[in-house]
């Protein structure tokens, strides 16, 4: 994650133009598969599938990229999902844009009913570790 990250501040930053660029990007492991998001709805069906009872770690990536320096890190956060019904797949697959999702759900929409724990920073799921993030800038801003 904090490769591709690294990739996405540094493809948009412009030295001429831009101060700060903050790219990020967010990967699930469950058990040594390491997934991101789905190609399409079979694939998602088959993520959430396996992610129905089980505990995986999401870890978001970021790159703060100035015109002096790059700053690079990640947050983990484990999640955990109850057991799903392969109707609630479907319908939850049937009404959202699954293919949009690392791991095929957005954890700060309707997906959160899944959810049985989280240990870690709910914002690193979501893909922004904000406070993290945060916290940097402070102390590059010298704030």
């Amino acid at each position: 994650t904090e490769r591709i990250a690294t990739e996405k501040s540094r493809a948009v930053f412009n030295s001429d133009e831009d101060k700060t660029v903050i790219g990020c990007d967010t990967l699930g492991e469950l058990d040594g598969w390491v997934f991101g998001k789905p190609n399409d709805k079979n694939e998602a069906t088959e993520m959430l599938k396996k992610l129905s009872g089980k505990t995986h770690t999401v870890v978001s990536g970021f790159c703060i990229k100035t015109d002096f320096q790059e700053i690079i890190g990640h947050s983990a956060t484990d999640v955990t999902f109850r057991k799903l019904s392969s109707k609630e797949i479907e319908k939850y697959i049937a009404e959202n844009p699954v293919t949009s999702y690392a791991g095929a759900y957005a954890i700060q929409g309707s997906a959160k009913s899944f959810v049985t724990e989280v240990d870690g920073k709910i914002e690193t799921v979501i893909g922004f570790p904000l406070k993290k993030i945060k916290n940097i800038l402070l102390r590059i801003l010298n704030i």
